[in-house]
């Protein structure tokens, strides 16, 4: 499972109609990244989900890595000048270990994308930290 970082921000700074312009450059970024043969489909507004077929968990953490760099690295130009940055936040599931039946498989991949998610955020703030330059104090 796939879900777009903070793209509700997107619409409501700079119109539905860059979010959807949002959708399918993420889209077409995404698909580049997954393997002939695995399929990418749009789940619900803002998410996707990747069926993978054949793959190790290794292979899962390598495209996940990929997709991840691939997004985090596209800019949409909204205007000249003036560009929209989106990430994404992944969950898997695997058949078998987690589960045989669809609804398991997706409830352990949402549950997985919100860990993320929520790492992907801790890792955000603590690089603005880092990044942050600190002032000498008053004597």
């Amino acid at each position: 499972m796939i879900d777009i970082d903070h793209f509700k921000k997107i619409n409501d700074t700079y119109g539905h109609h860059v979010g959807d312009e949002i959708l399918r450059h993420v889209a077409q970024v995404s698909r580049g990244q997954v393997r002939t043969g695995d399929t990418l489909i749009r789940y619900a507004g803002d998410e996707f989900v990747a069926v993978l077929h054949r793959v190790t968990p290794e292979m899962v953490y390598e495209m996940k890595t990929r997709l991840q760099s691939a997004v985090d690295n596209f800019a949409y130009e909204v205007r000249p000048g003036r560009v929209a940055r989106v990430g994404i936040s992944i969950g898997y599931a695997t058949y078998g270990n987690d589960g045989t039946a669809i609804d398991e498989l997706m409830e352990v991949a949402d549950q997985r994308m919100y860990q993320d998610k929520l790492a992907r955020r801790r890792e955000a703030s603590a690089t603005k930290v880092a990044n942050f330059p600190m002032r000498s104090a008053a004597r």
